[in-house]
């Protein structure tokens, strides 16, 4: 693939979706991943050498009213926004009513001025000042909630972590079976492709998002590397489930939970900014 950056929210989700399964294709036994175009009727397709074994569809569990939220608030915004050269790699937090694209260049010149000052770290009570600027007054004016450099990333972007759902947690395993029944009967229609072909590997990678129940958004937000421990009820075509935890603010971990035949697994990608733009 050789795409460039920015790159847009609604590929976002394919395309780590695509960096996760290439980085394990050796478990589940493909030698190559390749994630496809918008008019493929197939998000992955999985080969063995030369021969195509296989395919993957990616959902990501949303609300709608929620996502057209979402979208106004990122209209003509990449997910994934390119800074100056010596920058580094920063996350920032901001409120869906804020309008990132009047305030984008002054986002660039804030990191800016923070990268000046060597402070990797900021939030809104934390008072930084010298004799030439305030740098937590242009923060709070912004309405930036957080911004943080992620240390050993390479390239120099910054890029809008997904929002995380606040509650009580369960601080056991957490139960996912009906959650994924559902997702797979909401989405019947455009997975028949998948059931019906001969492949050997046919797999569903959903994402949590916007309408994912509570008590599963925050069991895998707070205890990503708890895995559930319930068997699925997936139906007999399915060979494998990965279900993907939204991009943390503050880590450079990405955790997935995985089931197949032979139960759950723990699958992470490590430094995953610097690796999603290298496999763009």
């Amino acid at each position: 693939m050789n795409r460039e950056l920015p790159i847009r929210p609604q590929d976002f989700g394919e395309l780590a979706a695509a960096l996760v399964l290439d980085e394990h294709k050796a478990k589940f036994g493909v030698t190559e991943v390749k994630l496809q175009g918008k008019n493929s009727p197939f998000d992955v397709n999985f080969y063995q050498e030369e021969n195509l074994v296989g395919y993957c569809q990616v959902k990501t569990s949303i609300d709608e009213r929620h996502e057209a939220r979402e979208a106004e608030f990122r209209k003509n915004i990449s997910q994934i926004t390119p800074l100056p050269a010596g920058m580094g790699v920063w996350t920032v937090e901001i409120p869906e009513e804020i309008k990132l694209k009047k305030t984008f260049p002054q986002i660039q010149n804030f990191l800016a001025e923070l990268e000046k000052k060597n402070i990797a770290r900021w939030q809104p009570w934390m008072a930084v000042k010298d004799s030439s600027s305030d740098i937590s007054e242009i923060g709070v004016r912004l309405g930036i909630t957080s911004a943080v450099k992620l240390n050993n990333s390479e390239g120099d972007y910054f890029y809008l972590p997904s929002r995380v759902t606040f509650g009580v947690i369960n601080e056991g395993p957490v139960g996912v079976s009906d959650w994924i029944t559902n997702l797979i009967k909401k989405h019947s229609n455009s997975l028949n492709g998948l059931k019906d072909s001969k492949a050997e590997h046919k797999h569903l990678f959903f994402w949590i998002g916007s309408s994912t129940p509570d008590d599963i958004s925050l069991s895998a937000n707070f205890y990503p590397t708890m895995l559930p421990s319930e068997k699925l009820s997936i139906p007999d075509w399915v060979t494998e489930v990965w279900i993907g935890i939204p991009f943390l603010g503050d880590t450079e971990t990405l955790y997935i939970w995985n089931y197949s035949h032979l139960g759950w697994r723990l699958r992470q990608v490590h430094n995953w900014p610097t690796k999603i733009v290298k496999y763009t």
